[in-house]
C-alpha cells in the first residue's frame, strides 16, 4: 500500500508514482547496517525511539497508531504537520546515519559482529596461520633461488620479489 499517496491525496494532492526500483524501505536499509535490534520498540514505534536516541525534535511527529487515528478523526492537518516533521526526521536520520554518527540500541560487538567464540577462534589460529606463512615463504624462496639458478636468472627475481 502507497502510505504516502494516500496522505497526499487526503491533502488534496496528486502524487506523482515512482517505480518500486527506486523506492527504498529506510527501516531495512538500517537493519542491514546496524541489525534488526537497531531500536527497542516502543509504542511511539522504532522511527520516533530512534529520533530521540538522537536527540532529534519530535515537533509535530505522530506516531502511527495516532496518524490512522487522526485519519479517521478527520484531522489532517495534524496528519500533514506529522509527516511533514518525519520527513525532516528521516532526512536528518540519514544524514546521521551516512557520516556514521547514528546511535543505536545495539551494541558495537553486535553490529561488526565480535564475539567471544571469533575472538578465540582467531586467537587459536593465529600462531597456525603465522607458521604456514613462514614455511611457505621459505618454501617459494627456496624453489624460486633452485629455479632462478638453474635457468641462470640468480639474485634477480629474489630481488624483484623482496625475497633476499
Amino acid at each position: 500500500m502507497d502510505t504516502n499517496g494516500a496522505r497526499y491525496r487526503i491533502l488534496n494532492g496528486k502524487p506523482v508514482s515512482i517505480e518500486d526500483a527506486n523506492k527504498y524501505d529506510l527501516s531495512k536499509i538500517i537493519e542491514l547496517i546496524y541489525t534488526s535490534d537497531y531500536e527497542i520498540s516502543s509504542d511511539n514505534g522504532k522511527l520516533l525511539s530512534l529520533t530521540r536516541r538522537n536527540n532529534i525534535a519530535i515537533g509535530n511527529a505522530i506516531p502511527g497508531h495516532e496518524e490512522a487515528k487522526a485519519y479517521e478523526d478527520g484531522s489532517h492537518q495534524l496528519l500533514w504537520m506529522s509527516t511533514q516533521q518525519k520527513v525532516k526526521i528521516i532526512s536528518e536520520l540519514l544524514l546521521l546515519a551516512s557520516n556514521d554518527k547514528l546511535k543505536v540500541a545495539t551494541s558495537f560487538i553486535s553490529i561488526h559482529g565480535l564475539s567471544f567464540t571469533l575472538l578465540k577462534r582467531t586467537f587459536l589460529l593465529s600462531p597456525l596461520l603465522f607458521l604456514a606463512g613462514m614455511i611457505g615463504k621459505e618454501f617459494i624462496s627456496v624453489s624460486i633461488k633452485s629455479l632462478s639458478d638453474y635457468f641462470s636468472l640468480g639474485t634477480f627475481i629474489l630481488n624483484i620479489l623482496g625475497l633476499t
